[in-house]
């Protein structure tokens, strides 16, 4: 299957984003009406993925935060934690759309990797080593438990997954040309 976007890159005001719907009001609503302030304040970063005619295809933004593992088990904290801590510094897939027309052909999957090998790079300059994303619905956990992330006991919805196995998931994605 044909990667359905030829480019990616920071969002900025030259791509074709009017008409870009991922069908998710919440969704829609804040790329079309904050991402580009909020990419200008460095709040987030946003990405966009565009066609070979320009048009906007999907996007994924990241920020960094703080995860807490204060109600998790000792082995979870072990895996993620420093040693007698309870939290860990992570980046945060914030914000993450898929065009209707391209959604039910696997598309999401390839856009999370895509999201996955970009944020990977960034936490690893940043010396974070894990990657955070708050799933919308619970309909969408499992969607983020297929990609390889793990949901965290306390917060079912806040997934989790070590920035070591996102570059390797991405890498593997690039290299089987499933991504960018």
């Amino acid at each position: 299957m044909t990667i359905p976007w030829a480019r990616v890159e920071p969002r900025n005001n030259t791509t074709k984003i009017d008409s870009f719907s991922s069908g998710e009001p919440k969704i829609d609503d804040w790329f079309h009406q904050k991402s580009a302030q909020e990419h200008t304040n460095k709040r987030v970063i946003t990405h966009v993925c565009v066609d070979a005619a320009g048009q906007m295809v999907g996007f994924f933004s990241h920020t960094a935060v703080v995860c807490k593992f204060d109600e998790e088990s000792k082995s979870l904290r072990k895996t993620y934690c420093s040693r007698d801590e309870f939290e860990a510094p992570a980046i945060l897939l914030a914000k993450m759309g898929l065009a209707t027309e391209l959604q039910g052909q696997k598309h999401g999957k390839r856009l999370c990797l895509q999201a996955l090998g970009k944020i990977s790079k960034v936490a690893a300059e940043a010396g974070v080593r894990l990657l955070v994303v708050d799933a919308l619905k619970d309909a969408l956990v499992p969607f983020y438990q297929s990609v390889g992330f793990r949901s965290l006991n306390a917060q079912p919805t806040r997934l989790v997954m070590k920035t070591s196995n996102a570059a390797k998931l991405s890498s593997e994605a690039k290299d089987n040309n499933e991504i960018l």
